[in-house]
């Protein structure tokens, strides 16, 4: 049995009851002197499933994410962060009489994390030895480039992610003398000759780390700061030297070790795809690795078999909701995920958009903290207006993926179509069918 249909309302209205003033902005004046059904319907066969983009951008971001932490679904999941230095003031003098101190890199939560904080994390910072820049500008989560594998910096802390705090990592004396000397000597005068002998960081987690945690890259809250003084007479004075993060040149390398997940076989963007009936009926969701849900409407033109031709779609709204018990206060879930059409290749062909121009997310239209139950709500009349136009069909279909995606690695776990009716993805459409009272 390929797909049902089924009738949740049939009307029959007549003139005097029907808001002709509403229904006329939708289906136009010539309704008024007709009959009119309107006809619910939400058992028109979805197909959902999982697959995973080949790579997606994650420069121009507005967090540097670092962490490391493994889920028993999702596998371990792992982001560092590149990113260039510049002087935040441009200028590249020191003091007269000048004398080091030491140097750290301090860098602002901006209280986003992920999973669990109370274990001890671990970070090192190493040297890029690469130039970071490439062909496009862009850069993606599976962009990499050569470091130094001694750190320069190294600490062993416990997160407070929440608190308005900044980590504070000790960078290696012999690194911060030498630029010291660089600058005080004026082997280093202007930008070029800075980039040319420091191409940026690198920072990273420890494998044995359990969580990802979110920083500003605003000049203000991350920075590489060199500590010196100017003696004087009576007290010495110390002064400091920032280094900013550029922000053209920041980006995140997130990747996950899919191994024995099931996940572990999505190589291909366009061939690997897990049905959710596979799954035991879930579809998944993962940012910053990639991991996304694909929608499919493979019948909507029997839609015509119901109400013939002669109608108008009043509305289309897709819902789907996160498996009970699989989020938690560390594994959080978000209210919207951005809404793709896919084309027959499951590339990206655009965001979805509303009739007025407005772009369609799907939004949490229902939750009951009692029942642990959430249910995102997408209106997608736009797309099933365009299906049914279709002279050819077209093979699209729709995509959600997190607004964060480049900048987090929230993980949803969806409820297939052949889940349990309280909780299975549906569809469901408003089709107002009409006809002359002769």
């Amino acid at each position: 049995m390929k797909y049902l249909y089924s009738w949740l309302c049939v009307l029959v209205l007549a003139s005097c009851s029907i808001d002709r003033e509403n229904i006329s902005l939708t289906v136009g004046e010539e309704f008024n002197d007709l009959t009119t059904r309107v006809i619910l319907i939400d058992t028109l066969q979805i197909e959902a499933s999982t697959f995973k983009f080949d790579s997606i951008i994650t420069s121009n971001t507005t967090r540097i994410l670092v962490g490391s932490y493994t889920d028993p679904v999702f596998g371990t999941t792992t982001s560092d962060s590149y990113l260039e230095l510049i002087p935040t003031d441009g200028d590249f003098d020191l003091r007269d009489d000048a004398v080091y101190d030491s140097i750290a890199l301090i860098m602002k939560y901006d209280r986003y994390f992920y999973n669990d904080t109370i274990p001890q994390q671990r970070f090192t910072v190493h040297e890029v030895t690469d130039n970071i820049k490439t062909d496009t500008d862009a850069f993606y989560n599976t962009t990499t480039f050569e470091t130094n594998e001694n750190p320069i910096g190294d600490i062993v802390f416990e997160a407070r992610p929440t608190k308005g705090d900044s980590l504070h990592i000790p960078i290696d004396q012999a690194y911060g003398q030498l630029l010291f000397e660089r600058l005080n000597d004026n082997t280093i005068n202007d930008i070029d000759d800075f980039l040319n002998r420091y191409n940026g960081i690198q920072i990273r987690p420890d494998a044995q780390n359990t969580s990802v945690l979110g920083f500003s890259p605003s000049p203000n809250n991350t920075f590489l700061r060199l500590y010196y003084t100017v003696p004087d007479e009576i007290e010495d004075q110390e002064y400091e030297k920032d280094f900013s993060v550029n922000g053209v040149k920041l980006f995140n390398h997130i990747e996950s070790d899919r191994t024995g997940t099931i996940f572990q076989d999505l190589n291909n963007q366009e061939t690997d795809a897990i049905a959710s009936e596979t799954t035991d009926d879930k579809s998944y969701i993962q940012a910053g690795t990639g991991i996304a849900l694909k929608v499919e409407i493979p019948h909507i033109k029997n839609l015509f078999d119901v109400a013939g031709e002669n109608g108008v779609l009043m509305s289309a709204n897709l819902r789907f909701r996160p498996s009970l018990n699989s989020y938690t206060q560390n594994l959080t879930i978000r209210d919207s995920l951005v809404t793709f059409i896919l084309d027959q290749n499951t590339e990206v062909e655009s965001q979805l958009f509303q009739l007025d121009g407005s772009p369609v997310y799907a939004e949490i239209e229902d939750q009951n903290d009692e029942f642990n139950t959430l249910t995102y709500s997408v209106p997608i009349d736009f797309f099933v207006q365009t299906k049914l136009q279709e002279r050819f069909e077209q093979n699209t279909s729709l995509s959600f993926y997190p607004v964060t995606f480049n900048s987090s690695v929230d993980r949803f776990i969806i409820d297939g179509e052949g889940s349990s009716n309280s909780r299975k993805i549906t569809l469901e459409i408003t089709y107002a069918v009409y006809e002359d009272e002769e």
